[in-house]
């Protein structure tokens, strides 16, 4: 196993943690998990993309990019999930502690040397969805758009009609978006025409008021998130087998053989 050099101290417990926490040889990010005795268990984010960086400036930037692709992934994997909130940056060395705050979404989230390296024989299944997609996040703008622009903002009205767009310029029109959430069209219409009126969802319309009739009887903010984050899921595990991410991986991983 490879030394990680920076950890993300997450703060608070969370249950679901327990199910990800064997994955701590992930290929872009993993977790490591601290047991005490008649205590919860504390879990911390290792990615190797930080082992390059020296300052911690630098690694809280590049954390706070690379987790909102990750925060963006697990909204698409399981809808209600609460974010990952980092408390303390710790050096794995020196075990020096610094508050996490105010790193940059806009930074680089990948380390161009990590993403160059071939992947050890022990990193990564890329039959996990969250895992694939950060994989692909690497290299394809759209996929990383897609994570960043949902874990940064959680999957509102808003984000969720952005996720549309984005889809749309992947080459899916609504009736794809249909097909793969596995509604009816006028499913995808009624999400379009709630979203877009205030007069159905007030603040948290996409626009202000244009004059648009709005719905009878609106769509509820959870069909929508089941509806638009299903199809985004879909959408990028299509997108990964035309971009073939796989074979990328498993080039990468050559050193398995």
């Amino acid at each position: 196993m490879m030394k990680h050099r920076w950890a993300i101290q997450i703060a608070g417990n969370y249950s679901w943690f327990e199910s990800m926490t064997d994955r701590h040889n992930a290929v872009d990010v993993g977790f490591l998990v601290d047991t005490y005795d008649a205590q919860p268990n504390q879990y911390a984010i290792v990615s190797h993309h930080l082992d390059d960086l020296s300052t911690p400036d630098e690694v809280i930037d590049r954390a706070t990019a690379l987790i909102s692709l990750l925060d963006g992934a697990l909204f698409i994997q399981h809808g209600e999930y609460p974010g990952m909130h980092p408390a303390n940056l710790v050096n794995l060395d020196t075990e020096h502690r610094f508050q996490f705050a105010d790193g940059s979404v806009l930074a680089a989230p990948f380390s161009a040397k990590w993403s160059a390296a071939e992947i050890p024989a022990s990193y990564g299944d890329l039959h996990l969805p969250t895992e694939r997609m950060l994989f692909m996040a690497r290299a394809d703008d759209l996929t990383r758009e897609i994570l960043r622009f949902l874990g940064v903002n959680g999957p509102s009205w808003i984000t969720l009609y952005a996720l549309k767009d984005y889809m749309k310029r992947g080459g899916w029109n609504e009736a794809r978006v249909a097909n793969a959430a596995g509604v009816l069209e006028k499913d995808v219409e009624l999400f379009r025409r709630t979203a877009n009126n205030p007069a159905s969802i007030g603040p948290f319309a996409r626009h202000g008021e244009q004059g648009h009739q709005p719905p009878p009887v609106p769509m509820t903010l959870q069909n929508a998130r089941s509806l638009i984050l299903t199809a985004t899921g879909k959408f990028l595990d299509e997108r990964a087998r035309t971009l073939k991410v796989v074979e990328d991986y498993r080039t990468k991983s050559s050193s398995r053989r």
